[in-house]
């Protein structure tokens, strides 16, 4: 494995080999600074070996000039990312160990203080000891030797300030003794070795400070071999050195991490989707899809692939066969998708693992991840059985037993938070991808996990201002790594297709620290003006490729129609007299609510015909209702002879429904034509006569006409703000109806036109409108660049904490702008006592009162019943808190699930008063609330 047969401690001196790196108070063990570099220059060897994607070797392969030069510091790095440990600030931590080392005159010049001591970490010190031995032994530049310390340095998640490697310079120039430097230099030197990486290799890159993506991957790599070195079921302590190879080797072993998918795909785009997907006898696929991955397979180069295409044409089985054929072709290990829910991740989840089960050789182990806060709660990713193979995945618990080796797994290293990044296929949220854009620590194992992998952005429309300044640096990323990326979206307004498309092509000039060229420029332009529909547009550095797909048989003509507020229950009633199932899509809770209260009042539809779903159920129930949704009107669903759900934009993202009607609160153009694609999505022979045609009724605006400007609900505004729904009103005026997919392009293009004209009646309410959306924009922007990590072209890695780091608990309300929250979790009180909610199917109704903890089984059930309460909710946030922390129990401190959580006790009949706030909460409402003073 490493290029030495004997051990690092034979090639050391007597003080070196006593230097210690870990300790172990309660058993008094040690681990030597020599085992433990020993351990991670292995470790490091078997990454690049074994486990790191060709793709991403590539990359490093780039910077270095040859892949074994490449390899040779890979290792050096991991092999030397503790020697800061050999210092006087870190040895006398522990007096007994350092003890040994003081008859060898290693000490400080004065009694240093434990401020003095603090002010030298292990990371900071051995990064300026590897600047020192860079320029004073290899006669490196300054500046470019400023460049190669970020590995050393930030091996614990952070690179090192300015200030920070001032403060370690200090200590090690004016505090301690020199021979300390003479140790560190002494375990580069013989790390250099024993990584291959020879004095010609280092001085070749004298002048050559190193880009910020091999810096940022180089400490990923880092990161990754010194936690498996530091695992102690691994890797034992012990002071003296065993056998390199044989401890190594062992551990490895034990390990077993899933080699990188070695994708195979069909010659033919038809022989791909054969094989990958249920296609129906005689179905073919569609053009969209066929164009998608003859595209993908032209390509010489990894790009960014903008998939523009209607609901129901298939764009997830096309963006999945495309990612096939791209990491093939590129050498990548795995596929990160991202959606915009929580919700939307756990139904393509599913959508993955069936992919899976036939894009993975039967010779072939891969490791799944599913990446979102509540990942633990989903019991498909816990342990999913299908009836080819098994899929067995770990959170906390064990593997299945199932005689037969999975296929798929969710290895237990992998399992972390930290560390689900780095499998080899992920299913999350669209917030882990833009964290790799988040000033973060660890941030540069998201980078790792990212670099190797084909990326699929799902809805990417969806993001907002404030959410595309995390996008559009990540996609920077991502063309400076190669990454081949995949973004899907039913619509996309032109501004936004053109920066999607310049953040990936910058990042790929910046990699050449270049800017992006006119003609590629040119063609971006061009692109960005395409009015054909679907569409497809590729990026890489040789330029820009557009595809016209021919549309699918499914044209559709939807026609338009408006209702005031007060008209929607009895047109309801009128259109379902015959049958047939409506949706209803709200723009806020508050409405959705209202709205199926008044249906319910009215008394036309039976409790069981009305259905409700928003955010504000407990996420158990919500993922029951939403199951129970896709049951009734998903593609296989039994549909009632009558039905109605009103929902907020939950339905317009992922999920597969089937409507024949729909009312939707006036919206965006673009989002109003992607939740039309849930009316008659799938080929039906018994929809009502009444309803044979697509139909979508908007509310929630007062009649669209020249006269007048529209004015709209004041939940709408909030939401997207007057301008964008003013331009829409201008787009949709006079038009009783819209063709799929002919009209689409030009209505969002129309839209989204700054330079649009409207009805000169409209002009003051119009100009102040866009004066209100330009200042909140820009508003937006400028906060959300306060967390924002730096671009590729950036050089100084401690530029990602200029502002601090954000946890991730807290980096949801970062990268998206949200409104500030409370998490409870609903309980039922009786007495003093709480319990379990009673119509939990599993564990409901039992006591949680138990003074020796509550049991696993029963606290994660009941953790599943949490519920986010905005600010504005609950009246004064912290007398709301602690208010709440008098209902809470000791025994739930004992919980690894309930610790940290606050119970929202519920009475008998669903009630709550707290802080001057009335909560009632049902399976059919979800949460309600009133301020007390309010109700009088």
């Amino acid at each position: 494995m490493s290029n030495m047969d004997s051990n690092l401690a034979d090639a050391l001196s007597e003080v070196a080999r006593l230097q210690w790196a870990k300790w172990d108070w309660q058993s008094e063990e040690a681990l030597s600074l020599s085992q433990h570099l020993n351990d991670a220059q292995d470790v490091a060897f078997y990454l690049w070996d074994e486990w790191l994607p060709e793709s991403l070797r590539q990359v490093l392969t780039d910077e270095f000039g040859s892949k074994g030069q490449a390899r040779a510091w890979v290792a050096f790095y991991a092999g030397c990312h503790d020697i800061g440990k050999a210092s006087y600030a870190f040895s006398v931590k522990v007096p007994e160990l350092y003890d040994r080392v003081c008859s060898y005159g290693l000490g400080a010049a004065t009694t240093l203080s434990s401020k003095e001591l603090r002010g030298a970490p292990h990371g900071a010190v051995g990064a300026y000891a590897l600047w020192v031995w860079l320029v004073e032994n290899h006669g490196f530049d300054d500046d470019a030797a400023d460049t190669y310390v970020a590995p050393i340095g930030g091996h614990h998640g952070k690179f090192p300030d300015e200030n920070l490697l001032h403060s370690a310079e200090d200590f090690v120039e004016e505090l301690e003794d020199e021979k300390w430097q003479q140790i560190r230099f002494e375990f580069f030197d013989v790390m250099a070795t024993r990584a291959g990486l020879t004095a010609t290799y280092v001085e070749q890159r004298r002048e050559q400070g190193l880009s910020a993506p091999t810096q940022m991957l180089l400490t990923g790599i880092v990161v990754m071999a010194d936690w498996l070195a530091s695992n102690t079921d691994l890797f034992p302590l012990s002071m003296f050195d065993a056998s390199s190879t044989s401890r190594s080797d062992d551990a490895i072993d034990r390990l077993n991490l899933p080699d990188p998918w070695d994708p195979r795909p069909e010659s033919s785009a038809d022989d791909l989707f054969r094989a990958r997907f249920d296609l129906p006898a005689g179905a073919t696929p569609y053009p969209v899809q066929l164009d998608a991955v003859k595209l993908t397979g032209e390509v010489d180069k990894p790009g960014l692939l903008l998939l523009e295409a209607p609901t129901g044409e298939g764009k997830t089985e096309a963006a999945l066969a495309a990612a096939e054929v791209l990491a093939a072709k590129f050498g990548c290990g795995g596929v990160q998708v991202a959606l915009p829910t929580c919700a939307t991740s756990n139904a393509m989840f599913s959508r993955v693992l069936k992919w899976l089960d036939r894009a993975i050789a039967e010779d072939q182990l891969a490791s799944a991840m599913l990446t979102h806060s509540r990942a633990q709660f989903n019991d498909e990713f816990q342990g999913l059985k299908f009836p080819s193979q098994s899929f067995s995945a770990i959170y906390d618990e064990e593997y299945g037993a199932n005689s037969k080796e999975p296929a798929v797994e969710a290895h237990w290293w992998l399992r972390s938070r930290k560390t689900a990044a780095l499998a080899d296929f992920t299913v999350g949220t669209i917030d882990q991808f833009l964290f790799s854009a988040l000033q973060s620590k660890h941030v540069m194992l998201r980078h790792l996990g990212l670099a190797g992998k084909v990326l699929i952005l799902d809805e990417v429309h969806a993001a907002d201002i404030y959410m595309q300044q995390y996008l559009y640096r990540a996609l920077e990323w991502c063309g400076a790594y190669g990454v081949p990326v995949i973004a899907l979206s039913a619509t996309l307004p032109p501004d936004t297709r053109f920066h999607l498309m310049e953040a990936y092509a910058s990042g790929i000039a910046q990699l050449e620290n270049a800017q992006i060229s006119n003609n590629i420029l040119g063609e971006l332009e061009i692109a960005k003006n395409e009015r054909a529909y679907p569409l497809l547009t590729f990026v890489n550095a040789d330029g820009v490729s557009i595809r016209k797909p021919e549309a699918s048989s499914r044209r559709q003509v939807v026609s338009l129609e408006y209702c005031d507020d007060s008209s929607v229950v009895s047109m309801l009633t009128e259109e379902l007299r015959d049958g047939g199932c409506a949706v209803v899509v709200c723009n806020t809770v508050q409405r959705a609510q209202t709205l199926y209260d008044e249906i319910c009042a009215d008394g036309s539809f039976t409790d069981d015909e009305v259905f409700l779903l928003h955010s504000r159920f407990a996420a158990a129930d919500r993922r029951d209702k939403e199951e129970e949704l896709v049951a009734k009107y998903g593609k296989s669903g039994v549909r009632p002879r009558r039905g109605v759900v009103v929902s907020t934009q939950i339905v317009e993202q992922s999920l597969d429904l089937d409507f024949d009607i729909m009312f939707s609160d006036f919206a965006p153009s673009d989002l109003l034509i992607q939740r039309a694609g849930r009316l008659h999505r799938h080929s039906r022979k018994n929809r009502p006569e009444r309803l044979q045609a697509p139909r979508l009724v908007l509310f929630g605006v007062t009649e669209i006409r020249d006269s007048d400007a529209p004015e709209f609900v004041s939940g709408s505004k909030r939401i997207y703000g007057t301008a964008l729904l003013m331009r829409t009103a201008s787009a949709l005026m006079g038009r009783k109806q819209f063709i799929s997919p002919d009209h689409v392009a030009g209505i969002v293009r129309e839209t989204y036109d700054t330079e649009a004209q409207c009805p000169v009646s409209w002009r003051k309410d119009w100009d102040e409108a866009v004066k209100e959306q330009q200042a909140n924009g820009e508003k937006l922007a400028e906060k959300a660049k306060r967390s924002l990590g730096p671009s590729p072209n950036e050089k100084d890695m401690s530029r990602w904490f200029q502002h601090g780091s954000a946890e991730e608990f807290r980096g949801q309300s970062q990268v998206r702008d949200i409104e500030e929250s409370i998490e409870v979790v609903l309980v039922e009180q009786r007495g003093s006592e709480l319990y379990s909610l009673p119509w939990l199917e599993k564990r409901g109704g039992e006591s949680l009162s138990d003074a020796n903890g509550v049991d696993d089984e029963l606290a994660r059930e009941v953790a599943k019943c949490t519920i986010s309460l905005p600010y504005w909710q609950v009246g004064g946030v912290d007398e709301f808190i602690a208010e709440l922390e008098r209902f809470g129990s000791p025994s739930w401190q004992l919980s690894s699930w309930l610790k940290g959580l606050l119970p929202l006790p519920l009475n008998e009949s669903g009630e709550c008063h707290v802080n001057g706030v009335s909560f009632s909460y049902d399976m059919k409402y979800g949460l309600r609330s009133i301020r007390e003073k309010e109700s009088r």
